[in-house]
């Protein structure tokens, strides 16, 4: 085999190889908004959650002081 095929032979390999890694880049790009994008999405659903239980804690709690007073007088 002459240098000239085999330096064309590793310039061919050596593209290949350069193209798979862009394409696993693109893909490990791709992943990571989508986990960043759930995460948000999750993080607002407990947002919500929280948010409710904490109304409602702090609803419950002024309806039994109201109670509380009615029931001192």
């Amino acid at each position: 085999m002459s240098s000239a095929t085999f330096l064309s032979v590793m310039a061919g390999l050596s593209g290949l190889f350069v193209f798979g890694a862009l394409i696993s880049v693109f893909q490990i790009y791709t992943d990571i908004n989508s986990f960043v994008e759930e995460s948000h999405r999750e993080l607002g659903e407990f947002r919500g959650f929280a948010n409710d239980a904490w109304n409602s804690m702090v609803n419950h709690d002024d309806a039994s002081r109201v109670a509380r007073s009615k029931n001192v007088d």
